[in-house]
C-alpha cells in the first residue's frame, strides 16, 4: 500500500516555518540575553551612584560636621582665651584698687606717728611750754604732713592730757599743776614696781645681756652737767625695766604716766641738783634685775619713783 508523503512544496514550506520560528527563538534569545546584562549593568550603574553619592553625601557630612566642631572648640577655646587674661587683669586691677588705699593709710599712720612722737617731745621737753596754742598751718609747715595726721597726732596727745582742746578757742598745751605729781606717782609707785618684779623674774639670755650692757655704761658715767642727757639715761633705764616686764599693757600704761612725770621734771630741772647720783644709784635695780631677784627689784624701783616725788615737790616749793 503505497505510504502518504508530503509533497516537496509543503515540506518546504514546513522547513520554512521551522526555521522562521528558530530565527525568531534566537532573536528572542538574543534580546533576552542583550536587555538582561544591560538591566544589571543599569542595577549596578544605579547603586554605583547611590553608594558614592551616599559616600559624597557622608563625607560632606563629616566634614561639615568636624568644621562646626573644630568651630565650635575655637570659639570656645577664643572666648576662654579672651576672657581669661581678662579675668586675671580684673584680678590684678582689683588687687591694685585695694592696695593703692591701703598703702595711703599706711603711710597715713606713718605720718600721724612721727607727727605724735616730734609734738610729744617738744611738750615735754618745753619747747612747747604749757599754754602754748597749737595753730595747724605753722604746725603742718615745721612737721611737715598734712592737717588729718597733724589732728590724729593732737587726738592722741589730748588723750594723754598733753593738750586740751578748748572749742571756739583752740587747742592749747595742758598746764601743770603741783598736785598732778602726787596723782601721777601714785600710780607710777606701784606699777613701775609690779613691772621690775615682773622683769626680774623674766630675764632671759638676751635681756641679761642688754641688762649687763646698761650696768657698764651707768659705772662709765661721768658726773655731769648735762642734765637733758641725764634724764634721757635714766628713761632709757625705766624703758628696758618695761620691755623685760613682757606685759605690752602694762607698758603702755606706764609710757603714759612716764611722759606726764617728764614733763613735770623738765619744769623743774634746774632746780633739782641730784639728778645724776639718781642716776647712778639705778646701778642697784640693774643688779637686781640681773639676779632674778624680784621682790628686791620691785622694792628698789618703787623707792626710786617716790624719791623722784620728793625731789619734785621740794623744788616747786623753792619757787
Amino acid at each position: 500500500m503505497p505510504t502518504d508523503s508530503p509533497s516537496p512544496g509543503t515540506a518546504a514550506a514546513s522547513r520554512g516555518r521551522h526555521s522562521a520560528a528558530a530565527g525568531a527563538a534566537a532573536a528572542a534569545a538574543a534580546d533576552s540575553d542583550r536587555d538582561e546584562p544591560a538591566g544589571g549593568a543599569a542595577a549596578g550603574d544605579s547603586s554605583d551612584r547611590d553608594r558614592r553619592a551616599g559616600a559624597t553625601d557622608s563625607s560632606d557630612r563629616d566634614r561639615r560636621a568636624g568644621a562646626t566642631d573644630s568651630s565650635d572648640r575655637d570659639r570656645r577655646a577664643g572666648a576662654t582665651d579672651s576672657t581669661e587674661p581678662a579675668g586675671e587683669a580684673a584680678a590684678a586691677a582689683d588687687s591694685g584698687a585695694r592696695d593703692v588705699p591701703g598703702a595711703a593709710m599706711s603711710a597715713g599712720r606713718l605720718f600721724a606717728e612721727r607727727a605724735y612722737h616730734e609734738l610729744r617731745d617738744r611738750i615735754v621737753t618745753l619747747r612747747l611750754p604749757p599754754g602754748t596754742v597749737l595753730r595747724e598751718d605753722e604746725l603742718m609747715r615745721e612737721l611737715a604732713v598734712g592737717r588729718t595726721p597733724l589732728r590724729e597726732a593732737v587726738k592722741r596727745l589730748a588723750l594723754e592730757n598733753l593738750v586740751a582742746v578748748q572749742p571756739r578757742r583752740g587747742t592749747f598745751v595742758s598746764p601743770v599743776e603741783a598736785s598732778d605729781i602726787v596723782h601721777i606717782t601714785e600710780v607710777r609707785a606701784e606699777l613701775e614696781g609690779y613691772a621690775a618684779e615682773l622683769a626680774a623674774r623674766r630675764m632671759d639670755g638676751d635681756t641679761r645681756r642688754r641688762a649687763d650692757e646698761l650696768r657698764r655704761e651707768i659705772a662709765e658715767l661721768q658726773r655731769t652737767d648735762d642734765q637733758d642727757g641725764l634724764m634721757r639715761f635714766d628713761e632709757r633705764i625705766h624703758r628696758f625695766t618695761w620691755e623685760a616686764s613682757g606685759n605690752p599693757y602694762l607698758i603702755e600704761t606706764l609710757e603714759r604716766y612716764f611722759t606726764l612725770s617728764l614733763r613735770v621734771w623738765y619744769l623743774v630741772l634746774d632746780r633739782v641738783p641730784g639728778l645724776g647720783h639718781a642716776v647712778h644709784d639705778q646701778t642697784a635695780l640693774v643688779d637686781a634685775l640681773i639676779a632674778r631677784d624680784g621682790a628686791r627689784a620691785r622694792a628698789i624701783m618703787r623707792e626710786h619713783v617716790l624719791a623722784f616725788q620728793r625731789e619734785i615737790i621740794a623744788a616747786f616749793s623753792r619757787g
